[in-house]
């Protein structure tokens, strides 16, 4: 049984030892992670459209209108960055923590399969629609 799944109450420290782990991990792994961006190209190489905001049954709209809010403060950290052969892209180590400071809003999250509303939601949104999941193996999901 998951820790968080004991108790309410310890949902928060289970969040943070995930992350305390992530980093720990980036640190012992001898990853080449990818930081640079690349040159503009001079075409688009797959264009790709999704609708950012829906209604997913009695799910409150504002919370869709929030992870277009995220995505948009996501999106400058992520494009353009160039993978080169042999390196890995993390999500999570280009953007960082999503938090309120930072300008992020409530959205939609899944915590333990349900959907609940948390700061950065909607962010998962970016790889699942970003139309390179033909071209990129998902290694991990945090």
């Amino acid at each position: 049984m998951l820790l968080s799944q004991r108790h309410p109450a310890l949902y928060f420290l289970s969040v943070w030892e995930k992350r305390y782990r992530r980093r720990l991990k980036w640190l012992a792994h001898n990853k080449d992670y990818a930081r640079k961006k690349g040159p503009t190209l001079p075409v688009r190489v797959k264009p790709h459209q999704s609708a950012l905001i829906r209604k997913l049954g009695d799910s409150n709209m504002r919370l869709q209108e929030n992870k277009v809010v995220n995505l948009k403060i996501a999106d400058p950290l992520i494009n353009g960055i160039l993978i080169e052969p042999g390196q890995t892209f993390s999500f999570w180590r280009l953007v960082g923590r999503a938090t309120a400071k930072r300008g992020f809003k409530e959205g939609m999250n899944l915590n333990n399969g349900e959907v609940k509303e948390g700061i950065g939601g909607g962010l998962c949104d970016t790889m699942k629609s970003s139309g390179t999941r033909e071209i990129i193996i998902i290694a991990s999901r945090n």
